[in-house]
């Protein structure tokens, strides 16, 4: 079976699609390995692309070609609102759409082995080094998941107001035995009473060695302030040292 131009289309688009990062959004789960987010990235990684190519064997292209239209359409919907930094609220959701877009990215690959045209050949085997290599970042992440998802799990949660306006800073923090200090990240996000989304606003970093903040005095604060005409992010221990950055 060949694939006609506007399929082949539509799955190069969707391997463009997918080099948005997988964790695009970092999510406030436990540290602990058995969380849920470990069980989505290896049912991504590992289970998916055997699923998918299960599927793969029975499924026929062109009867299900307007239903995988239209879950292709909704998924990039998904990837444009979290290029221009908006994301569904909760501590899963964005995992579980991001990984089921895997899982159709693999299915479009598996679908492209039996077109022996000569543009879905070249797509076919980049989708599928880009499938391996992620199988093997699975294996990888059964034993290193504690360690490279530090920063994907806050430890520490601020709540706020500022101007009739609802906000949440979320902080992460990344250190290990061989490194010599912690960094720090702490993302803003501007929440919305009556949509689903949040919109990430600010994103600021500090080494724990190299600023005069104590991020662990229970008094901290985040708070944000209009000056002139833009906003400023202020971050207040409780002993009245502060550092203000600008949000863009």
């Amino acid at each position: 079976m060949s694939l006609c131009a506007s399929n082949q289309v539509q799955c190069w688009q969707t391997v463009l699609c997918f080099e948005i990062r997988f964790f695009a959004k970092r999510q406030n789960v436990s540290r602990n390995s058995m969380s849920p987010s470990y069980y989505i990235y290896l049912s991504t990684f590992l289970g998916f692309p055997i699923f998918a190519l299960v599927v793969s064997r029975y499924l026929d292209f062109g009867r299900s070609k307007k239903y995988l239209t239209l879950v292709f359409l909704v998924f990039l919907t998904h990837n444009f609102l979290l290029f221009f930094d908006f994301s569904l609220k909760g501590e899963y959701a964005d995992y579980i759409i991001l990984s089921l877009e895997y899982f159709y990215f693999c299915l479009i690959i598996f679908f492209l082995y039996k077109s022996t045209n000569r543009l879905t050949t070249i797509i076919r085997n980049i989708g599928s080094a880009i499938v391996a290599m992620g199988f093997l970042q699975g294996l990888i992440g059964i034993l290193l998941f504690i360690v490279v998802s530090q920063d994907f799990e806050a430890d520490k949660i601020y709540n706020f107001r500022s101007n009739g306006r609802d906000y949440q800073t979320r902080r992460y923090s990344f250190g290990f035995a061989t490194l010599d200090d912690i960094r720090y990240t702490f993302e803003t996000y501007r929440s919305y009473n009556y949509i689903p989304f949040e919109r990430l606003i600010n994103e600021t970093d500090f080494l724990g060695l190299q600023t005069d903040l104590d991020f662990r005095e229970e008094g901290f604060k985040v708070n944000i302030k209009d000056s002139l005409d833009r906003q400023m992010i202020e971050f207040l221990s409780p002993d009245g040292r502060k550092v203000t950055r600008q949000i863009d």
